[in-house]
């Protein structure tokens, strides 16, 4: 009997724990359900507080952005005083001169190709682009303003003022090595770390005493290791600047007073950080350049052997024929009656937008024509494959009847070009084609001879939109 007493107790302790143990667990797991939905409070709240930035943040998209910038421009446009106006269209006079100046074209591929393509002009919304455009003003009428009041010796306006050319077209052949006669070259500048102590534009007042200076540029060199290279945020300093003058008089008057005769001294010395400059024409710079050239591969002549004098005259036959660019001419058998000129195109148009109207005639022509035009010009040409006398004619009259339009709106005017007008403008096209491939070719066979040294260089022009090209950098303060 005490056993069976003993061990009813026994199992009545067991089923207490049991049931204290089940307790706690319901205790527990309600507990967890309170963090639960606990936890999913704070989850929604932050999506709400997420999805609100997020709310926030899309009345700041760059649309957004753009309005309230385009507003601020309006509203700075409608503050400016006329002494304000003044001073920008003065400054942007300095800029344009530079920039469509036989001294930047000369080494500014970027616009010497764009003027060739565009047949010397240059949109104001392309250079409305340019950094040191940019920061000055946004408003093409300002442009507009700088040519007619301050650039009138040397650009003008066309396409109904929507782009700037210049009045003598650059000849880029004529005016090669013609900055020699113009330039100084200016040694000992100081250098520092690896880099010029003073900035470029602070050579311009030294030398503005005598005349206009076109241009001034920093010159590098190439580097004695790869490690100088890797540590370098350019070229390496070479402790030289070239100075351009814009004439001869100029020049030769700076000369006179800055330069050493024989064993006297220059009538004035200029310094830069204290340090004194010197001072010569470039004419003189490259003649001695090539005198030590010649004494160096004499000296090499000397001591060399038979295969390192052969191959000496190899490389220089190799320059000398990359002096005689062999330039392929450009030939066209055009056929009559395969070019509409178009006038009066709408203000947003380009090549695509005159596709898109010839789209229906692909098929009747054979494919699609070639579009001779280039954005922000107000007239245009289409040019056809093959004289498809009545598909062309019927493209002709219903572009000039307003059947066909471009971005929905009616041109000025079309015609066929036939006898004198047809033959003018083949003729201009074949010479545009033969400059731009001689053009080419020079720049190629000097890409080709170019080696490190030489007349590579930093100036800077403030810049244009997207970045610098290459390390020449020019400029015109």
């Amino acid at each position: 009997m005490a056993d069976k007493k003993a061990k009813a107790e026994e199992k009545k302790e067991e089923d207490k724990k049991e049931e204290e143990q089940n307790g706690k667990a319901k205790d527990k797991q309600s507990e967890v359900k309170k963090e639960d939905a606990k936890s999913t409070d704070v989850e929604m709240k932050d999506a709400e507080e997420t999805a609100a930035a997020a709310s926030d943040e899309k009345t700041k998209t760059p649309n957004g952005d753009a309005a309230k910038k385009e507003d601020d421009d309006n509203k700075d446009k409608n503050t400016k005083t006329p002494e304000e106006i003044a001073a920008i269209t003065e400054k942007l006079g300095k800029r344009l001169h530079f920039f469509f100046s036989d001294a930047n074209l000369r080494f500014d591929r970027f616009m010497r190709t764009n003027l060739a393509e565009t047949k010397n002009r240059m949109t104001l919304e392309t250079l409305l682009k340019f950094n040191s455009i940019r920061t000055i003003t946004k408003d093409p009428e300002h442009l507009k303003s700088a040519v007619t009041e301050h650039c009138s010796d040397l650009l003008e306006l066309h396409d109904d003022g929507k782009c700037i050319g210049r009045k003598n077209p650059f000849d880029f052949e004529k005016a090669k090595g013609g900055n020699i006669d113009l330039s100084l070259v200016i040694t000992n500048v100081p250098v520092k770390d690896g880099r010029y102590e003073v900035p470029f534009p602070e050579l311009y007042p030294l030398f503005e005493g005598y005349g206009t200076v076109a241009m001034v540029k920093y010159r590098f060199g190439k580097f004695a290791s790869r490690e100088e290279k890797r540590k370098s945020r350019g070229g390496r300093p070479t402790g030289e600047a070239f100075v351009e003058f814009s004439t001869t008089e100029e020049l030769k008057k700076a000369a006179e007073e800055l330069i050493r005769k024989d064993d006297e001294s220059p009538k004035k010395t200029l310094y830069l950080k204290e340090t004194e400059l010197k001072i010569v024409t470039m004419r003189k710079w490259i003649e001695e350049n090539e005198a030590n050239k010649k004494a160096t591969q004499n000296d090499d002549d000397d001591d060399g052997d038979k295969e390192t004098k052969k191959r000496g005259r190899d490389d220089r036959d190799k320059d000398d024929d990359d002096e005689d660019v062999k330039v392929p001419e450009f030939k066209l058998d055009w056929k009559k009656g395969c070019v509409i000129r178009v006038k009066g195109l709408p203000e947003k148009c380009d090549r695509e937008a005159i596709l898109e109207m010839m789209k229906s005639y692909e098929e009747a022509l054979d494919g699609m024509p070639y579009v001779d035009y280039s954005r922000g010009q107000k007239d245009g040409a289409i040019r056809f494959k093959e004289p498809k006398e009545e598909t062309i004619k019927e493209i002709c009259k219903k572009l000039k009847e307003g059947e066909l339009k471009i971005l929905d709106t009616k041109v000025e005017d079309s015609e066929l070009l036939e006898g004198e007008e047809e033959t003018k403008y083949w003729n201009e096209f074949i010479e545009f084609k033969n400059k731009q491939m001689k053009q080419r070719a020079i720049q190629d066979s000097q890409r080709r001879r170019r080696g490190g040294g030489g007349y590579r260089g930093r100036g800077g022009r403030g810049g244009r939109g997207g970045g610098g090209r290459g390390r020449n950098k020019r400029g015109r303060y």
